[in-house]
């Protein structure tokens, strides 16, 4: 009887964990070419052997961000589309994650070392050395605990200012994308909003719907902060009988010249081409900042080379002079 107990208790939170978890980038991805090859939802559940009104089936292909964007398409433009658009975001924010882990992991290793390096020379190395200069009567130099000082006041004051950060692109995500914005409309973080709202846009311009509907749609996604507040803005000028002209300065300059030709017959044509081209350029401006922060790291670890071998042969050299 405790044995049944127990083993319920284990199928319960077995099949909970896997109704949670999601399922693999290559599951989507094949899911994906399915649906974009023509095949119906019949032929989806065949092949893949599995029940698609099962909600927590689609949860688990989507991610929980995206599927609630699923269920708000769902009731606009119909189960097979819906499923798409959000298999295309969850694969484009899988992709933009690879990239990120693949252009970002060497310089992130170097900044690093370059920091353990210097942890390690001024608190095990340095403290050595400069007991080993008071013994033999030379001068100091630069105080190591001023060093130690400078270091801890500069690693407090990275993780105070990290942790800003983290907080407001948690709480305040609005105001960072317009601080960024600001800074540069070429960053990786616009491009990504841009192609998100190109996405959703193109896809609900083909079922037909007007530009209000497409707006008065954005302004109600899940999950999408900034995607919320820039629809809104277009919402406002709308309805003061504007043109989108102010709101859509938000956005991709790329993707904002194409917003202004809206009436023009390829109009869906070129929302699907700057799709493409958002890809290629968000993996440029990835590749772009690892390699600023790699010089960094390199500068950083020529620096600390200069540092440690300045230190460690100048007590030799005086010892050679004194002999």
């Amino acid at each position: 009887m405790e044995k049944e107990k127990y083993v319920s208790i284990f199928s319960k939170t077995a099949t909970t964990l896997f109704k949670k978890g999601s399922v693999r980038t290559e599951e989507a991805g094949f899911m994906l070419e399915l649906l974009e090859s023509g095949s119906s939802t019949e032929e989806l559940e065949s092949i893949l052997n599995l029940k698609l009104n099962d909600r927590h089936i689609v949860r688990r292909y989507l991610g929980n961000r995206f599927f609630a964007i699923f269920e708000q398409l769902e009731a606009v433009i119909g189960f097979g589309a819906s499923l798409r658009i959000g298999l295309q975001l969850r694969l484009q924010e899988d992709h933009d994650k690879k990239c990120y882990a693949k252009k970002l992991a060497y310089p992130v290793f170097l900044v690093l070392t370059a920091y353990s390096v210097t942890f390690m020379f001024l608190f095990a190395i340095r403290p050595t050395i400069e007991t080993t200069r008071a013994s033999l009567g030379m001068g100091l130099g630069v105080s190591n605990i001023l060093l130690q000082s400078i270091f801890g006041l500069f690693s407090i004051t990275l993780f105070i200012a990290f942790g800003g950060v983290l907080y407001r692109l948690r709480y305040k995500q609005v105001a960072m994308y317009r601080w960024f914005h600001g800074k540069s409309s070429n960053n990786a973080w616009v491009i990504k909003i841009s192609r998100r709202f190109s996405l959703l846009y193109g896809e609900l311009h083909s079922h037909g719907r007007s530009t209000r509907e497409i707006i008065g749609f954005l302004t109600d996604v899940k999950h999408q902060a900034v995607l919320v507040n820039i629809a809104m803005q277009m919402q406002a000028e709308l309805e003061r009988g504007g043109q989108l002209d102010r709101s859509i300065e938000d956005l991709d300059p790329f993707l904002s010249r194409i917003l202004k030709i809206e009436s023009h017959p390829d109009f869906a044509q070129k929302l699907t081409h700057y799709a493409l081209i958002a890809q290629k350029r968000m993996e440029f401006v990835i590749g772009k900042s690892a390699y600023f922060i790699t010089l960094f790291a390199y500068f950083t670890i020529v620096l600390l080379v200069l540092s440690i071998y300045r230190e460690i042969m100048f007590p030799l050299q005086m010892l050679q002079g004194m002999n």
